[in-house]
């Protein structure tokens, strides 16, 4: 204990000069601090997003579980989360979350899961409407992801950007 008038001693450490080695360490970590460039942040390729698909004609979820994909009530479990890739062509690979499944366009507007391969039956071209819904168009057959309470999940002929079908429209 230090009484008033016992002035405190302060501590003196002497570094060595380090000259060359100290000022290179000291700009590393100043660029590292900075982040990239801008340049090198434009040549990335932008990260993979999580994901769910909401239909907006029948407010059930894009899902893919033991029973294959499908819509189902929103729960906002794995099986209705979706990883989605943007390739370098701007189009979108949909992967699911808990099954490792693509979302796959097959013949005659019937879609399923299946292993992901990059194939065209499983790239999806994203439209997205000024509020953020998207349209997602199958780039292999042409045709758009759709749901109704009559035909339930499938692609079918794409309606017009103009119209916005509620059945092609997810959020």
């Amino acid at each position: 204990h230090h009484s008033p008038a016992t002035p405190r001693r302060r501590a003196v450490i002497t570094l060595p000069r380090t000259g060359h080695l100290l000022r290179s360490a000291a700009l590393a970590c100043a660029l590292l601090a900075a982040g990239p460039s801008p340049t090198a942040a434009a040549a990335a390729p932008a990260a993979d997003r999580i994901q769910t698909f909401r239909n907006a004609a029948t407010s059930a979820c894009l899902d893919d579980s033991e029973y294959g994909v499908r819509t189902y009530t929103c729960l906002g479990n794995d099986h209705q989360r979706w990883n989605v890739h943007r390739w370098a062509d701007g189009t979108r690979e949909l992967r699911n979350v808990r099954t490792g499944r693509c979302l796959t366009d097959y013949p005659a507007g019937s879609v399923g899961p299946h292993a992901c391969d990059k194939a065209k039956d499983q790239s999806w071209i994203v439209h997205r409407y000024p509020d953020g819904a998207v349209e997602l168009k199958n780039q292999q057959t042409g045709l758009c992801l759709d749901d109704s309470p009559a035909h339930h999940l499938r692609t079918f002929p794409c309606g017009s950007h103009a119209d916005k079908s509620p059945y092609q429209t997810w959020h």
